[in-house]
This record gives C-alpha cells, structure tokens and sequence, in this order.
C-alpha cells in the first residue's frame, strides 16, 4: 500500500515539472512564437507548417485588394500553410461580414468574374453560400454561412507557387 502511494506521489511530481518547464518554455517564446511552434509540432499533415496571424490581423504580407468585396474586415482567424513538397502554399482568412448573405454572394460571384477567375462550384442555399475557382495554378475557395456570430466569411488561396497577394 506505501508503494502506491509513493508511486502516485513521484507521477504527481512528475506531471508539476512537466507543466512548470511546459509554462516557462511558452513564456520564452513568447506568445506569438509559442502559437508558431505548436501549430509546426501538432501540424496533421507531415511537411505542413501552419503559421497563425495575430486576432485581428491578416497574415504578415497580405493585403486586401482596394476592390475586395468588403473592406475593414473583421477578421476572426487568418493562416498561412505552407508545405515542404513543390513550395505550395495556402492563405485563410475568416471574418464576420458587414453584409448580408445574399449581398455576400453576389459580391463574391461578380469579384471572381471580374477577376478572371473559372468558378467551377458553387453553392447558393439560404445558411450556406460557397464558391470554388481557379485560375492558373492557384484554387481559391469562399464560403459564406449563417451563424449565431453574424454572417461568417471564410476565404482560402491555395497555390503551387506560393500565394502573393490575395486577388
């Protein structure tokens, strides 16, 4: 019986300095750096590096066309994905929109148009609005959903040769 206790004892120290090295660990790498490194060490794909931007923030070089459908965003979560085979790369970014579902539709469909995007799928139901396009070797995808938050805009660029600009 003292054995298991003395077992229970050293597991229960063992967890302490676990989350005491865990916790000084993430304050030298300070937030940012912390968020950095534990998107790379849980990435689900090998050879994927998900790197967050800041709330609030697009991802560090990215910025909004002047035409973009909607401007002063307010952004919820924005990523870049990177991965190791052929350097392709991807951005997202999710906002609460200012506009209606409908509004956000049509916006969307005549800035792809315009754009010179092929819109090669798209979804109109009343809760859910998405489009799928491409245009030379970059897919982009926008889904638009009804949610408790508001209207919830989430915009995705994926690219074999890295993404510039989202346009």
């Amino acid at each position: 019986m003292q054995r298991k206790f003395n077992y229970i004892g050293i597991a229960i120290i063992v967890i302490a300095v676990a989350i005491i090295i865990f916790n000084i660990y993430q304050r030298q790498l300070g937030k940012k750096g912390a968020q950095e490194e534990l998107s790379r060490l849980s990435s689900a794909n090998p050879g994927q590096v998900i790197l967050y931007a800041p709330t609030g923030t697009l991802p560090s070089g990215y910025i909004l066309p002047s035409d973009f459908p909607e401007q002063n965003l307010k952004i919820i979560q924005s990523y870049t994905a990177s991965y190791t085979i052929s350097s392709p790369q991807q951005v997202t970014f999710v906002y609460i929109s200012k506009l209606t579902m409908e509004q956000n539709f049509a916006a969307f469909k005549a800035y792809l148009q315009q754009h010179k995007w092929k819109i090669v799928n798209e979804t109109n139901k009343p809760d859910l609005k998405t489009f799928n396009a491409a245009r030379d070797d970059t897919q982009s995808q926008v889904i638009i959903a009804k949610t408790s938050a508001g209207v919830r805009v989430t915009v995705s660029e994926f690219s074999q040769n890295g993404i510039q600009n989202v346009q």
